[in-house]
């Protein structure tokens, strides 16, 4: 990054390189004019997660067909990548079975347990969990549902992930000692307390600048 001042503790070689906070606002501005956000296409992203948002409802989501659940888990509102395993479990599923994969999105979603409980447990196959049915989708219907909170950045690890992201933004991600629900809530928020004083109450922008940065 020529235009982006990294610091590295000389006390600590391990430690992450921190980013000037007045870089990063520059930084946002040069995204906002190269990419003139919010583009048409930005406002249709973030007006499709409000409808959608509206479908995962508590009160509306016994209703949601399967046909708009693929389409939520699918390329729009971020990308959780392929899911070819969880198509096939939606497809093949009797009523009984697509009314307990809806429990679990409803517990996922609704529920009163710390969203990394339930993370967890419905990651867990012996409890709550369902086959294909795993981390990025999750996380993106965290982030459709509760935008106040999750961004729109979907898997923990890879180029896409949020450890990537948070190593761009000259911070560190979590310990990989803690469940996945932890991992994912605690780098979520992390990039979170990053991005937030740039793009205020604006989830989207946040993640697109992030990776925009990582593309840099």
């Amino acid at each position: 990054f020529q235009s982006l001042c990294v610091e590295q503790s000389d006390t600590d070689p391990e430690s992450p390189p921190t980013v000037n906070t007045s870089d990063l606002r520059a930084l946002a501005q040069q995204f906002v004019r190269e990419t003139e956000y919010p583009s048409d296409r930005d406002q249709q992203e973030m007006s499709l997660r409000a409808e959608w948002a509206h479908a995962l409802a508590a009160d509306r989501l016994s209703g949601l067909s399967k046909e708009r659940f693929r389409r939520m888990y699918g390329n729009k509102y971020g990308n959780p990548g392929p899911q070819a395993t969880l198509n096939a479990t939606v497809r093949d599923t009797d009523d009984e079975g697509w009314g307990l994969l809806l429990t679990s999105v409803d517990y996922l979603l609704h529920g009163s347990d710390p969203v990394e409980q339930r993370l967890d447990r419905v990651l867990d196959d012996a409890d709550l969990g369902f086959r294909g049915l795993k981390e990025s989708v999750l996380l993106k219907l965290l982030a459709i549902v509760d935008p106040e909170r999750f961004l729109p950045i979907f898997p923990f690890s890879g180029d896409n992930g949020k450890a990537a992201l948070l190593e761009v933004l000259g911070s560190k991600a979590p310990p990989m000692q803690s469940s996945r629900g932890v991992l994912q809530v605690q780098a979520n928020d992390a990039i979170r307390a990053i991005t937030e004083p740039l793009f205020p109450g604006d989830p989207w922008a946040q993640a697109q600048f992030a990776y925009w940065l990582r593309d840099r």
